[in-house]
Formats: C-alpha cells, sequence, structure tokens
C-alpha cells in the first residue's frame, strides 16, 4: 500500500502545480518551502521531489552548471494526477505565495 506525502512534500507539489514553469529545486523552491539553503536541505529537498517522481506526480531534469559543481535540478508536474493529492485550500495557498514570490 503506497505512503502519503509529507507535508514539505504536498506544498512542494501544489508550488509545482500552480507554476507555470519549471522551478529550481534549490534556488526558487527551497526558499518558497521556507527552508535555509544549505547541503542537508538540499538534499532532503532532492530525495523527496524523487520520491515524488518514483510516483509519477513530478518530472526531474539535472542540468550541469558550466562551471562545475551539482549543476541546476529542475523540477516541474507531470499530468494531473497531483489532484488526488492536494486539497483545494493548498493549491490556493500555493498560488498566493507564487504571486507573492514572483
Amino acid at each position: 500500500m503506497p505512503r502519503g506525502l509529507s507535508q514539505k512534500q504536498r506544498t512542494a507539489l501544489a508550488l509545482l502545480a500552480v507554476s507555470d514553469r519549471p522551478l529550481d529545486a534549490t534556488g526558487e523552491l527551497l526558499p518558497m518551502l521556507g527552508d535555509k539553503p544549505n547541503e542537508s536541505t538540499r538534499r532532503s529537498l532532492i530525495r523527496a521531489l524523487r520520491t515524488m517522481e518514483d510516483r509519477g506526480l513530478v518530472s526531474l531534469s539535472r542540468h550541469p552548471s558550466p562551471r562545475g559543481g551539482w549543476g541546476v535540478v529542475l523540477a516541474s508536474i507531470r499530468g494531473t494526477g497531483y489532484r488526488e493529492w492536494l486539497t483545494a485550500a493548498e493549491l490556493t495557498r500555493a498560488r498566493s505565495q507564487i504571486s507573492l514570490d514572483g
């Protein structure tokens, strides 16, 4: 039986669902989630996104940095399967957060 999503995963999924473009996981999504950007939070977010990718909810693509280093991981919503995981209130909160940040 599949397990549910954590609150952080639900919030990230909602933000990706209302975004009109893929989001940089550590440069954009991590601050929107209210986490301080450090190695631990970056790894935790990437792990959470990979779990959602395995479930078919999001797509991840890695773009190497021209200067070396970690590069950029872009996350985007995949299809409409996210609707069964999120409430209307979560999507409304995400829309207001995206409009405030962007």
